[in-house]
């Protein structure tokens, strides 16, 4: 893969850490909206940040059963939770240690499995279009996301805010029964 490919695809997970990004799809075949795949957010998630549930298209859940980094977590059918690490802005710093000390409590422990990325780090990609579909996904999760094997669904939080890691317990406790 030339370095060239490496350094986008590096800048665009680095600027979907940071909410920069709006989710594009070439296909048309990633939906966010939720009044058109008729997935509501319960009602107990806070509403200090944008957050969504959304269908993963086809092609988006092959890639993700096929992917080295997802594959044993999709193929588990249990709920995964992925998000991200090694950014130092106190915001995103927060966010990460409130997500890593939900990943080792038993309680969620029992309902999920956790991702955690390091967005500082290069990923090399066999080909332009795993590196595609990595960007979709990418671009699907944004700065967290857990994502539903079972029904092909994912709930995502964009625009972290400064007391969202505190919400996160409520985010976990809330989809358990997702």
């Amino acid at each position: 893969m030339k370095n060239g490919v490496k350094i986008i695809l590096i800048a665009l997970v680095i600027g979907a850490v940071f909410g920069v990004y709006k989710l594009v799809s070439s296909k048309g075949d990633i939906s966010t909206s939720n009044a058109g795949v008729g997935i509501s957010v319960p009602a107990g998630i806070p509403q200090s940040y944008v957050q969504s549930m959304v269908k993963i298209s086809p092609e988006l859940v092959s890639y993700l059963k096929s992917s080295a980094t997802y594959g044993n977590y999709y193929k588990a059918n249990k709920k995964f939770a992925v998000y991200h690490t090694g950014i130092t802005i106190p915001i995103a710093v927060a966010f990460t240690n409130a997500a890593s000390s939900i990943a080792q409590n038993p309680s969620f422990k029992k309902n999920y499995n956790f991702l955690a990325i390091d967005s500082t780090k290069s990923r090399s990609f066999s080909s332009k279009k795993e590196a595609e579909e990595e960007m979709a996904f990418t671009n699907t999760c944004h700065e967290f996301c857990i994502v539903n094997p079972s029904k092909n669904e994912l709930f995502f939080i964009k625009g972290l805010s400064a007391d969202g890691g505190s919400k996160l317990p409520t985010v976990f406790a809330d989809l358990k029964s997702w």
